[in-house]
């Protein structure tokens, strides 16, 4: 969500300051510019042998082109949900070092009393936040057996 007076607007009692640029208006895009598009297959020049074009470029022959939907399935496992469940640790994503914990992250806990709402993840799983994908804040969980992530921003577990 853009910062601004068009975030303020649907936060009642929140007056942030306008913090986009001059000329820009609260409906305009608050992503960076898009990535530039991906070559085009066609002009690749000629595939090696034993590989075969592909909307990604050239791949090996015996390589599919899948979406992730495909291949993982979607896990959502709420603290809730589980019985007999010892402390987990609350997990923060970031772009850079994965998922780490938010007492490392921030220096103390500022999740919520409440986590019974909190996703449980566990080693292996893939974890995002639909929020900032764009940054590539996309880790697979393997500093820790399991935890949990905070359900604002939706993370997902794959």
């Amino acid at each position: 969500m853009p910062r601004g007076k068009g975030a303020a607007s649907t936060m009642p009692g929140l007056d942030l300051p306008d913090a986009r640029p001059e000329g820009r208006r609260a409906d305009d895009h608050p992503l960076p510019s898009p990535l530039p598009a991906a070559p085009d297959p066609a002009s690749a020049g000629p595939v090696p042998p034993g590989y075969r074009m592909t909307e990604l470029g050239p791949l090996p022959q015996e390589w599919q082109v899948v979406r992730l939907g495909e291949v993982l399935t979607e896990v959502d496992i709420r603290l809730r949900d589980l019985q007999n469940v010892c402390a987990l640790p609350v997990l923060s994503l970031t772009k850079n070092d994965g998922l780490v914990l938010q007492t490392d992250r921030f220096g103390k806990r500022i999740a919520t009393e409440d986590l019974s709402m909190y996703k449980v993840v566990y080693r292996g799983q893939i974890v995002y936040n639909p929020y900032v994908i764009w940054e590539g804040a996309i880790h697979i969980l393997s500093k820790q057996n399991s935890g949990l992530v905070s359900p604002v921003g939706s993370h997902s577990a794959w």
